[in-house]
C-alpha cells in the first residue's frame, strides 16, 4: 500500500521511489563515464555513449530536484533511534553535500556542453537549451567543478552507504529499513524491473550497432566558394568514411569521416598553394579534418543528424540533413550543406574579408557504398 507521507517507522512512497531511481540513475551515469573513457569505441559510438551520460546526468538533476522539492513539503520523517552527536552531525553535512553534488554536477556538465558549443538532446527525444554561447574559459571553469564534484559525489555515497549498512548489520536499527520498499514479492520484482527498464534500454543502445557500409566507386566531397564574386570549386582527393547505416535502426546509427586536408585541389595553382597556407587550412600543423555524424534521425524525404566538423583547432556543431538511398546490397549517400569558413578559422588576417572571399562554403558529398560482410 502506497504511503504518500512519510510516518513514524518508514519514508513515505515518493521518497523512496526516488531515493532508488536517484541510485540506479547515478549508478548508470558513473558506468556510462567509464566506459566512454576507458572502453575500446569508435568515435561514434564513443558520442553515443556520452550523450547516454549526459542524458543520465539530466534525469539525475530532475529526480534531485523532484526529492528535494517534496522532501521540503515532506517535512515529517522516522523516528531514528538515538545516536551520538558527532554521528547526527555527519548524517546532515552527507545530505546537504549530497544535494549539492547531485545537483550542481549535472548542472556543470550541463554548463560545460553548452560552453563547449556541442548539441544536446536528451535520450536522441528532444533538444535541450544550452546555458551559455561557445565560450573556451567558462568550459574550463566548468570542466573542473565537474570533475570535483563528481569526486565528491563518490566520497559523499561511500559515506553514506556505508553509514547505512552499519546500522542495518551492526547498529541493527531502521535506518535502512525505512527506505526499503515494503511490497509482496510480485510487486517488488515489478517495481524492480520498471526502475530496471530505462537502464537496459539505454544499456542496448549504447552497445547497438547498425551495419556497416563500405566505399564502392568514386566518392565525391566537393566545396564551392567565391573568390571576388567568381564562383570556384574543389575537391578532397583523400578522405576515409566510417558509415554505420540502418533505416530501422537510427539510435546504432552514424558517420565519420577523416579528411586529409593536403589532398584539396581546385585546379588553379595559386588557390591550392593558398588553401594550405598558415592563413588558411594549415595543413603543416592540422593535416586532418574530422566530421562526425550522431542522432540521426528522419526528416521529410531524407534525414538529419547532430554533426561536428573539426577544422584546423575548432570544433563546431552543424545540422547535417543527407539522404541515403538504398538498393540491396548497395547503396548513396548523398548530402549538401553551408559551412563558414570564419567559424573555423579559415582565412585569417586580410583573407577574412568576406567581400573578398565569400565566408560562405558549399558542401557536396556524393559517396557510393556497399553493405560490409556481417561479421
Amino acid at each position: 500500500m502506497m504511503a504518500w507521507r512519510s510516518g513514524p517507522t518508514d519514508w513515505s512512497t515518493p521518497i523512496k521511489i526516488l531515493h532508488w531511481l536517484l541510485a540506479l540513475a547515478v549508478l548508470a551515469m558513473v558506468v556510462f563515464g567509464f566506459v566512454m573513457k576507458y572502453g575500446d569505441f569508435s568515435q561514434v559510438e564513443r558520442i553515443g555513449l556520452y550523450n547516454l551520460h549526459k542524458s543520465t546526468g539530466l534525469t539525475v538533476l530532475v529526480l534531485a530536484l523532484l526529492r528535494l522539492a517534496i522532501r521540503l513539503v515532506d517535512r515529517r520523517r522516522p523516528v531514528l533511534p538515538p545516536m551520538p552527536a558527532w554521528q547526527r552531525a555527519t548524517a546532515a553535512f552527507t545530505h546537504v553535500f549530497l544535494y549539492v553534488a547531485l545537483i550542481g554536477m549535472p548542472l556543470s556538465g550541463w554548463l560545460y556542453n553548452s560552453a563547449s558549443g556541442f548539441p544536446l538532446r536528451w535520450f536522441g527525444l528532444f533538444p535541450v537549451p544550452a546555458l551559455s554561447g561557445r565560450d573556451s574559459g567558462l568550459k574550463d571553469l566548468a570542466g573542473e567543478i565537474h570533475f570535483a564534484l563528481a569526486l565528491l559525489l563518490a566520497l559523499v555515497v561511500l559515506v553514506h552507504a556505508g553509514a547505512a549498512l552499519a546500522h542495518h548489520f551492526q547498529y541493527r536499527d531502521n535506518v535502512l529499513r525505512s527506505m526499503l520498499p515494503r511490497l509482496r514479492r510480485g510487486a517488488a520484482g515489478a517495481l524492480l524491473a520498471a526502475a530496471l527498464l530505462p537502464a537496459l534500454l539505454a544499456s542496448g543502445t549504447a552497445r547497438a550497432q547498425a551495419p556497416s557500409w563500405l566505399p564502392d566507386g568514386e566518392a565525391v566531397l566537393a566545396f564551392r566558394g567565391s573568390y571576388q564574386g567568381e564562383a570556384f570549386e574543389g575537391r578532397f582527393a583523400r578522405f576515409t568514411p566510417q558509415v554505420r547505416f540502418d533505416p530501422d535502426d537510427l539510435a546504432g546509427s552514424g558517420i565519420e569521416v577523416d579528411i586529409e586536408l593536403a589532398s584539396a585541389a581546385t585546379g588553379v595553382e595559386d588557390y591550392d598553394s593558398t588553401m594550405q597556407s598558415a592563413e588558411f587550412f594549415d595543413s603543416a600543423r592540422f593535416p586532418q579534418a574530422r566530421f562526425v555524424a550522431r542522432n540521426l534521425r528522419v526528416e521529410g524525404e531524407g534525414y538529419l543528424a547532430d554533426a561536428e566538423l573539426t577544422l584546423r583547432d575548432r570544433t563546431v556543431p552543424l545540422a547535417f540533413p543527407f539522404a541515403f538511398g538504398i538498393d540491396g546490397e548497395r547503396a548513396v549517400l548523398t548530402a549538401k550543406v553551408t559551412l563558414k569558413r570564419l567559424d573555423f578559422g579559415v582565412g585569417t588576417g586580410e583573407w577574412a574579408d568576406t567581400a573578398l572571399i565569400a565566408n560562405e562554403v558549399e558542401v557536396r558529398v556524393e559517396l557510393p557504398l556497399r553493405r560490409a560482410p556481417a561479421p
